[in-house]
């Protein structure tokens, strides 16, 4: 999804792209118009996101392998992706195994009833010429009943409670957009 779509009626802000903007104008900037290309950090979340979603709609893990080790070898013969941590394919390759093969036995066992991949485009309020802001995400797992949403994170550093109280818009946003389906809104958009 790109960072901002605008309409005649309103204007939807990713939230993602909104993390961006508020971290960093000019990385926002460049996100929103796709300038520099992925890294290979991006296309590595990627790949284990392939991963996870394969194997949530049931295929086995040698079958989900295959499916993302072909995606993330295509993502990384794009000509913009931009090799900035990790200096080999086959480095790369490892660590998506060990990424996949942690989620195999800490999260898969864990999963109850929900979700994955799901999608959500909600108001936020109405500017003062009428135009509806929005914002939308997607969400890695949703699960309504259990009132649980999981991000399935790839980042090699550790996790900063202050940071992530300072300046993590993600946990707010889905938390919004789940609360507001919760009411019944038909709030639930389509990845385009």
């Amino acid at each position: 999804m790109p960072g901002v779509k605008v309409t005649p009626a309103s204007v939807t802000f990713s939230q993602s792209w909104l993390k961006d903007y508020l971290l960093c104008g000019e990385r926002a900037k460049y996100s929103l118009h796709n300038m520099g290309g992925d890294t290979e950090a991006t296309s590595l979340g990627s790949a284990v996101l392939y991963y996870i979603e394969h194997r949530i709609l049931g295929e086995g893990p040698d079958s989900a392998h295959a499916l993302a080790d072909i995606y993330l070898r295509n993502a990384l013969e794009e000509p913009d992706v931009r090799w900035v941590k990790v200096k080999t394919t086959e480095t790369l390759l490892a660590y998506y195994r060990s990424c996949t093969e942690a989620w195999e036995e800490h999260v898969w066992p864990l999963l109850g009833d929900g979700e994955p991949e799901r999608h959500f485009d909600v108001p936020l309020t109405v500017a003062a010429d009428g135009t509806e802001l929005r914002i939308a995400g997607t969400m890695d797992w949703w699960s309504p009943d259990e009132e649980l949403i999981i991000d399935w994170k790839t980042a090699g550093r550790d996790w900063d409670p202050y940071q992530t109280a300072k300046w993590d818009i993600q946990s707010t946003a889905y938390t919004y957009g789940m609360a507001t389906c919760a009411y019944g809104e038909d709030v639930w958009g389509t990845d385009e």
